[in-house]
């Protein structure tokens, strides 16, 4: 629950950048769903063997709509994905002024790898939730529904709803799939936690390995390690 409230305060402080960018996103989307609409133009104007000069305000068209695709897709990844890296400094900052409050027999009782995991691994896979994900999740749903709209509208509405068909089937196999993959998540992280608690015993213990001349040893015995837990 607290990470719930840390999460809708940082939202709540950048709340801004987010309206702006879901604003450029719709921008975006709309721009990207006249291109193919002006191509048609441009094919049906040759075929039907149209003055050269409007061919040309087409191709003006099409190349002015190309870079404002390019502008405010910029605009709003700069926006909602850049939002993350923002994210990332409030929840390491969080972290750490949280880990500076805890009691020392917290430390002797947790592993450093399962800190270390914490601070570096589970962050990064915040920040790519509330980044690449949200921002994919958000871009999927306006470009799908200005795609319908504008395909139910100017082609067909059989034709569309036949397009529609397979979606289901997608969703219903990603639901399935959201157990395995989170299992496969939290083993990857508990494997991290394993490698960065043996680095840190060999950082700790160097003093020690080098005295006994042990660091091609400690080495093929990291890369066995390693391995084990690929």
């Amino acid at each position: 629950m607290r990470v719930k409230w840390i999460l809708l305060d940082f939202i709540k402080k950048y709340k801004w950048r987010y309206l702006a960018g879901i604003v450029f996103l719709l921008i975006t989307s709309f721009i990207t769903s006249l291109i193919p609409k002006i191509l048609g133009l441009i094919t049906d104007g040759l075929n039907d063997r149209i003055p050269v000069p409007v061919i040309k305000r087409y191709v003006l068209l099409l190349i002015a709509a190309a870079l404002g695709e390019f502008a405010f897709r910029f605009i709003w990844r700069y926006l909602l994905v850049g939002n993350c890296r923002y994210l990332e400094c409030h929840l390491r900052e969080k972290l750490f002024k949280h880990l500076q409050v805890l009691p020392a027999s917290l430390y002797d009782n947790s592993k450093t790898g399962d800190l270390i995991a914490y601070a570096i691994n589970d962050i990064q896979a915040i920040r790519r939730t509330f980044g690449f994900g949200f921002t994919a999740i958000l871009n999927g749903i306006v470009i799908n529904t200005v795609s319908i709209i504008i395909m139910a509208r100017t082609i067909n509405p059989i034709l569309t709803v036949m397009a529609l068909v397979p979606a289901p089937v997608i969703i219903l196999v990603i639901y399935k799939l959201r157990e395995k993959i989170r299992e496969r998540f939290t083993a990857v992280q508990k494997a991290f936690a394993e490698i960065s608690e043996k680095v840190q015993e060999n950082i700790t213990g160097i003093r020690i390995i080098k005295a006994f001349a042990q660091e091609e040893e400690e080495v093929r015995e990291f890369e066995k390690y390693s391995q084990a837990r690929v």
